[in-house]
């Protein structure tokens, strides 16, 4: 036994009090928030999947660096139940991290006129501006698309013109970088998800489209494809009408009504009438040199319109209408960014399906200088980000 003096005792009592401090400090920055270092972002290391509301990441293989933009998503809270723009930007922030996403491109959902709890672009400027260099935003879901479907064709006088150019401005003086998402054709999926409708060449969405090649800025387009009168698909029911009017000419005379302005035509792969094939968009890319198309993957009611096949490999006809058109594409994943850290996807009965995003896989699978293109490239350049 060895016997230690007193004086001994304290100071081995006094280097241990030392040790145990150091160890907590260092046990205890473990658990705190680090601050964000610049880094370029990996996508081909990460694949992201949604359990209850928590987003874990996998490690999967593959070295890759690039800069990942979204261009389309959304912020989704409830004031009621407590939740804010703040709140959900925050949450954004925290999954684009973890799924890693350099920038995201926000906008509103195409609100009706009637919904009252629409907003537009002024709460997500507010709500992402302590986060420089995360996000950029689009506006008019909640007020030019309003106005497109409460206002009939023959309805649009000069001082509708002029009071709905004056809101457009005024979206882009606030620092809006192009006007979305509108709607011309909106499937209502769920309840409390809306149906909207009107021709795509409607004197406003002309309008906007001179007004968008004026300020070289883009236009969001949500619409299903509807290349002739069709009967409604089955697995939908009201308040969606049993009928719907062909689409594509109508399309077409946006296109062609100003060359100058860009139109992102929004979620392909993701088709909900059966008629979104390949071959109808390469033909509107062959066409119409200003059509451009963001990607989402998510199960439609027309699944053999996917990009992918239920192995997850990329189908040979959507690799080649990619690589055919190379400068069209970017990734929009249509992501709602909530309150409580939850990425969802609904079923068309409104069913929750929390599960993998099969739009970065997507993105993963692609040839490398097409996976470039479509992740920063392209988005760089349609959308004139600096």
């Amino acid at each position: 036994m060895v016997c230690l003096s007193a004086q001994s005792r304290w100071k081995l009592i006094a280097v241990s009090v030392v040790v145990l401090v150091i160890l907590g400090v260092a046990g205890w920055q473990q658990f705190t928030s680090q601050p964000a270092q610049p880094r370029t972002i990996t996508l081909t290391a990460t694949v992201a999947t949604v359990a209850g509301t928590h987003t874990t990441v996998a490690q999967t293989t593959g070295q890759q660096d690039r800069i990942v933009i979204d261009t389309h998503a959304h912020l989704y809270w409830e004031a009621r139940s407590g939740g804010s723009a703040d709140l959900a930007a925050k949450t954004a922030l925290e999954i684009m991290d973890r799924l890693g996403i350099q920038k995201t491109l926000i906008m509103p959902p195409p609100f009706p006129r009637d919904n009252p709890e629409k907003y537009d672009y002024g709460e997500l400027i507010q709500a992402t501006k302590k986060y420089p260099g995360r996000f950029a935003v689009l506006g008019g879901g909640g007020s030019l698309n309003p106005m497109i479907h409460s206002i009939r064709a023959d309805e649009v006088t000069s001082d509708v013109r002029r009071s709905f150019e004056e809101i457009a401005m005024e979206i882009l003086r606030n620092g809006a970088i192009g006007f979305g998402e509108l709607t011309a054709e909106h499937f209502s999926l769920h309840a409390g998800h809306p149906y909207l409708s009107t021709r795509p060449d409607h004197p406003l969405f002309l309008l906007l489209a001179d007004i968008a090649a004026k300020y070289d800025v883009p236009i969001d387009l949500h619409m299903e494809a509807v290349p002739q009168d069709m009967s409604l698909p089955e697995n939908l029911g009201p308040p969606n009408p049993g009928s719907l009017r062909e689409n594509i000419a109508a399309l077409e005379r946006l296109l062609s009504h100003n060359r100058g302005a860009r139109i992102i035509w929004a979620h392909a792969g993701w088709d909900n009438t059966g008629y979104r094939t390949v071959e109808l968009m390469r033909q509107l890319l062959q066409r119409h040199a200003n059509l451009y198309m963001s990607i989402k993957i998510q199960r439609p009611l027309y699944p053999q319109n996917m990009p992918m096949d239920s192995k997850g490999q990329i189908l040979p006809e959507w690799l080649d209408l990619i690589r055919s058109f190379p400068d069209r594409f970017v990734i929009g994943s249509d992501i709602f960014y909530g309150v409580s850290g939850e990425v969802t996807w609904r079923t068309p009965s409104g069913d929750l399906q929390p599960k993998e995003d099969p739009t970065w896989i997507f993105l993963r699978k692609l040839p490398s200088d097409l996976a470039r293109k479509l992740a920063y490239e392209n988005v760089i350049q349609i959308y004139k980000l600096k």
